[in-house]
């Protein structure tokens, strides 16, 4: 070869190395608005304040692969064990099913007493097809910034009597077909 050809030899390999690094680099998770289009991705408890609702899109690049994810935070008057039964009945209504793991729940100890009891042990995380939905009960302390960072919600969950607050977190593991087959 001369040293035209040996160049353009070059060139070629360095173009298709590139092309294969960057190849790997496009989504195949699905968009945010086709999670949103999931069945039971947006469920809130009826009569919830929501403090805040949020969307990440998905990412991947050289250094990281994440699906996007869609967030809520709300607090409600229902106990923990009725609010984790209604995200059961909603959510398995359409497609969801439980997956292994749940959400010890105690009640707080008495004043001046060191122990608390497990109130109910609630499911907290459901899938269907690449997708899972966790309900987390927060605590006050987890609250502390959303009530912060939106004080008219703090408000009107101040007005409505608020006793639980909760966190859904919806995100992907892959192409989602039923977020692609509407």
């Amino acid at each position: 070869m001369d040293g035209g050809t040996t160049r353009q030899a070059a060139t070629a390999a360095t173009l298709l190395g590139a092309a294969l690094v960057l190849g790997g680099c496009t989504s195949s998770f699905p968009s945010v608005e086709d999670m949103r289009a999931i069945p039971g991705a947006g469920s809130v408890y009826p009569g919830s304040v929501v403090y805040d609702s949020s969307a990440s899109p998905p990412e991947r690049n050289l250094m990281a692969d994440n699906s996007g994810t869609l967030q809520t935070v709300a607090c409600t008057t229902a106990s923990v064990p009725e609010l984790a039964q209604w995200f059961d009945d909603q959510l398995e209504a359409v497609g969801w099913k439980v997956a292994p793991g749940y959400q010890a729940y105690w009640t707080p100890p008495p004043t001046g007493v060191g122990s608390s009891s497990l109130a109910a042990r609630v499911p907290t995380d459901w899938e269907r097809e690449d997708a899972e939905l966790v309900l987390t009960v927060l605590s006050d302390q987890d609250l502390r910034w959303y009530r912060n960072k939106h004080p008219d919600a703090a408000a009107a969950a101040a007005r409505a009597g608020c006793s639980t607050s909760y966190r859904t977190r919806l995100s992907m593991t892959g192409t989602h077909p039923a977020a692609t087959s509407r």
